[in-house]
């Protein structure tokens, strides 16, 4: 039987990755949630919502139609 190699990972090295992970690089403490930042203009702001919005319908309508292609299929 061979024996695999593993890599040991000591205890400050997990720590320092999960202080990295919740750091303000990721948007933490930015201010930014969805992509709206603090202080955007009102414009943008609306475009991006109008996106999320568009969005979520274009999928809800893709899966409705697959499903009612799947049933007629199916018979």
């Amino acid at each position: 039987m061979k024996v695999l190699p593993t890599v040991t990972r000591s205890e400050s090295d997990e720590n320092s990755n999960n202080r990295s992970r919740r750091g303000c690089g990721s948007g933490g403490c930015s201010g930014e949630i969805f992509g709206i930042t603090a202080g955007a203009e009102k414009d943008e702001v609306i475009r991006t919502i109008t996106i999320y919005l568009v969005s979520g319908v274009v999928m809800i309508l893709v899966a409705y139609i697959i499903s009612k292609l799947l049933t007629a299929l199916a018979g």
